[in-house]
């Protein structure tokens, strides 16, 4: 619930009005979003009608190679969505994706339902990273600086921020060293070199309020999800709790490097093994809250 409500929020950001659903503060990453509302659209059906409007209208701002990159950390039946969604977009005339799609059936229509906005509907502070691919282009240099405007000042080595936005390591060495040639970012001779953003020098040209838009790990977080919520359609009535917690604890391992990008703690590990699923039931509660407190 509190992964849907997320998403609700970024789709209002981008022109989609929900009921109750008011635009957030956190910046929107679109593939994750894309992602997210294939993994949870048999949970809220309306995420699947809302990404396809979004699409029909504004597809050419979706990176069909960090897509491709992204989906690969998702659970198979996502990816199989995905694959699906990527030969909507070729039938559409979005070449792009052809080599994602591979031999998948196109499933959706790329048709805008009546009463969807039929442009780019960038108002919002979180759109940040949308508008710097739009005027810059969809690629590393402007997602990497929409990273680092998001997260006001920090500083992110070139790894952080490959780990960040799912881009090898390279070609985001290369992009954040461009960026810095033209004045765009910041850098420290820390070891290893560190790289930021100074966010008065954004304020007036990207016309933010008062607070500016922050980064949030919708990446990491919408995977995490994805990940218990078919680990959950898994779960047997025959299980006792130790082996569900065992195998609950098996997942967590997997997840782990991801977690430590998203999640502020872990669950209590040391309790007992038939204990573990009320353990991660308590851990669970709390990231719902912080989604929701961070959308």
């Amino acid at each position: 619930e509190a992964t849907i409500h997320a998403a609700w929020v970024q789709w209002s950001s981008l022109g989609f009005a929900m009921h109750g659903a008011s635009p957030g503060y956190a910046v929107i990453d679109p593939e994750a979003l894309v992602l997210a509302s294939l993994a949870f659209d048999q949970d809220e059906r309306r995420l699947d009608r809302v990404m396809v409007a979004w699409l029909t209208g504004s597809g050419r701002l979706l990176s069909a190679g960090r897509f491709g990159n992204l989906m690969k950390e998702y659970p198979e039946p996502v990816q199989e969505k995905a694959r699906s969604l990527a030969a909507s977009l070729v039938a559409a005339g979005d070449v792009r994706f052809k080599r994602l799609a591979g031999r998948a059936h196109a499933g959706k229509e790329m048709v805008r339902p009546r009463g969807a906005p039929a442009g780019i509907a960038l108002r919002e502070r979180t759109t940040l990273m949308l508008k710097l691919r739009l005027a810059f282009g969809v690629g590393i240099k402007a997602d990497a600086l929409a990273l680092l405007i998001g997260l006001a000042g920090a500083r992110f080595t070139v790894r952080e921020v490959s780990d960040s936005l799912g881009y090898e390591e390279r070609p985001t060495r290369r992009a954040l060293e461009d960026l810095h040639a033209a004045g765009f970012v910041g850098s420290d001779a820390t070891s290893p070199v560190t790289y930021r953003a100074d966010l008065a020098k954004w304020q007036s040209l990207l016309a933010f309020p008062n607070e500016p838009p922050l980064w949030r790990q919708w990446r990491e977080l919408y995977q995490v999800v994805a990940h218990l919520s078919d680990w959950e359609s898994r779960v047997s009535d025959q299980w006792t709790p130790y082996v569900q917690g065992s195998r609950l604890r098996d997942l967590f391992e997997v997840l782990e490097p991801v977690l430590i990008r998203c999640a502020p703690d872990r669950p209590d590990w040391e309790k007992v093994v038939d204990q573990w699923p009320e353990v991660f039931h308590a851990w669970a509660t709390r990231l719902a809250e912080r989604m929701r407190a961070t959308a």
